[in-house]
This record gives structure tokens, C-alpha cells and sequence, in this order.
């Protein structure tokens, strides 16, 4: 049975994160060691860019063209 996070100590989740940075750090150096680069990260690390749905893109689009229309009907030539 895995242990939950909420029951651990602040000094267990502390231990833990000791522990991760230890990971990372090993990792690192075996990637480097080994010659295969950067070593690889997790997932949750990864910060790149997002694909849109195309509701939200609709939705983004509708907002838009909402906030255009009222500046025009205020007579506005630039948001």
C-alpha cells in the first residue's frame, strides 16, 4: 500500500525532497559520464509550449472579437 503525501511529516516530505535532488544531481552525472548529453528530465519539468483546443481557440477568438466590437462601437482606432 503506497504511503499517502498528506500523512507524511514535514520531515519525511523534507527527506524526500533531499532525496529527489540526489536523483537529479546522479542522474546528471551519469548522463554526462556515459556521453549521452543532458540527462534525460521528468516530465512534469518539461515547460515547452501547449497544444490549444480548437473550443478554447474558439473561445479566445469570440473574447476577441467582443472586445473589438466594443471598442469600435466607443469609437476607439486602437485597443
Amino acid at each position: 500500500m503506497p504511503t499517502k503525501i498528506l500523512n507524511l511529516s514535514s520531515a519525511d516530505l523534507n527527506k524526500a525532497a533531499t532525496l529527489q535532488a540526489r536523483i537529479e544531481k546522479l542522474q546528471a552525472n551519469l548522463a554526462k559520464l556515459i556521453g549521452t548529453g543532458e540527462a534525460a528530465k521528468p516530465a512534469a519539468a518539461n515547460k515547452g509550449r501547449g497544444t490549444m483546443s480548437a473550443a478554447q481557440r474558439a473561445k479566445l477568438s469570440k473574447a476577441a472579437k467582443m472586445r473589438w466590437k466594443t471598442a469600435k462601437a466607443a469609437g476607439k482606432t486602437a485597443l
